[in-house]
C-alpha cells in the first residue's frame, strides 16, 4: 500500500497517499526553507514571517500529522518538500521551466521561458520567477496560412493540403483557372477550396515571460517562444510563420525583444 504523498508538477497539486486532493502548493513570496523561522528546534515545521503561517516539512513530519493539519477546513498550513524526498511521488512535467539560477553566464544569453496560462504563471511565481505579463494580441493581417480539404465521395474519409501543388480532384490549378487534368485527380474530391486563416490562436488571453529575479538590466536573453507575433519566415505561396529564438535584453523587469533585428527567411516551393 502506498504511504507516500503525490505531487503533480503540472498543476502544483499535492495529494494524500490514497489520492485525495490536499492543496495546491504555491508561495507568492517565493521563499525557500532556509528563509523560514525556526522555533523550539522543531524539524517538522517552521514559521513564515511573511504570511504568518506554519510550514510543514514533508521530509520529516509523519503522514498522519500532515493529513490532520491539511484536511482541517480551517487550515492555511503551507508545505515544504525537497525535490529528492523519499516521502513524495513526483509526477513530473516535461514542459516545466527549470528552477531560476542565480548565476549568469556572460558568454551566452539567458534563455527566457514563456508561460501561456494563469496556472503556469502562478506556478512559475512560486518557483522564484518574476512574470513579465502581457496581453496576447494577434497579427491576423501579416500571419496567415491556407488549407484545402478533400473528401472521398464513397467512404467519407477526409484529407487536407496546405500546398498549391497538391490539389484534390475538382480543384483549380494555382497558375490557371482551369480544372485539374484527369491525371492529377485523386480519390478525394475538393469540398473546401484553399482558404487562408490565422494559425496561432491561444487558449489564454495572457502570457508571461519568466524572468529570473537575479537578472540585471541589460542582460542579454534568448526567447524561444515570443509572445508577440514576429515574422520569422515567408513562403512564396502566401503563408507567413512566427519567429522563434528571438534575442533581446532585460530592462525594468521586462523583456525587450530585438524585433526589428530578427532575420526573415524566405522559401520557394
Amino acid at each position: 500500500m502506498n504511504d507516500r504523498f503525490i505531487y503533480d508538477e503540472k498543476t502544483s497539486s499535492l495529494y494524500a497517499p490514497d489520492g485525495v486532493f490536499l492543496k495546491q502548493l504555491h508561495c507568492p513570496k517565493a521563499l525557500n526553507w532556509n528563509q523560514l523561522v525556526v522555533e523550539n528546534n522543531e524539524q517538522r515545521w517552521r514559521n513564515c514571517d511573511k504570511c504568518k503561517e506554519k510550514v510543514l516539512n514533508l521530509d520529516v513530519a509523519s503522514v498522519n500529522s500532515v493529513l490532520q493539519d491539511l484536511q482541517s477546513k480551517w487550515s492555511h498550513t503551507c508545505v515544504h518538500v525537497s525535490s529528492n524526498s523519499d516521502k513524495v511521488i513526483f509526477l513530473q512535467d516535461a514542459n516545466a521551466p527549470p528552477k531560476p539560477h542565480a548565476e549568469v553566464n556572460s558568454d551566452s544569453p539567458v534563455v527566457i521561458h514563456t508561460a501561456r496560462s494563469f496556472l503556469d504563471i502562478d506556478r512559475a511565481l512560486g518557483m522564484g520567477y518574476w512574470p513579465d505579463v502581457r496581453f496576447v494580441e494577434y497579427d491576423t493581417k501579416n500571419f496567415q496560412t491556407k488549407i484545402s480539404v478533400g473528401q472521398n465521395p464513397e467512404t467519407g474519409a477526409i484529407d487536407a493540403s496546405g500546398d498549391y501543388r497538391r490539389k484534390f480532384g475538382g480543384g483549380k490549378t494555382f497558375f490557371t483557372d482551369k480544372l485539374i487534368d484527369e491525371d492529377n485527380q485523386s480519390e478525394f474530391l475538393e469540398i473546401i477550396p484553399f482558404t487562408y486563416y490565422y494559425q496561432y490562436y491561444r487558449n489564454s488571453p495572457i502570457a508571461a515571460y519568466l524572468i529570473p529575479r537575479s537578472l540585471k538590466d541589460g542582460t542579454a536573453v534568448l526567447v524561444p517562444d515570443p509572445i508577440e507575433d514576429i515574422v520569422g519566415s515567408k513562403w512564396n505561396q502566401g503563408s507567413a510563420y512566427r519567429a522563434s529564438d528571438v534575442t533581446g535584453f532585460v530592462k525594468d523587469r521586462k523583456v525587450v525583444l530585438n524585433e526589428y533585428k530578427t532575420p526573415v527567411r524566405s522559401f520557394v516551393g
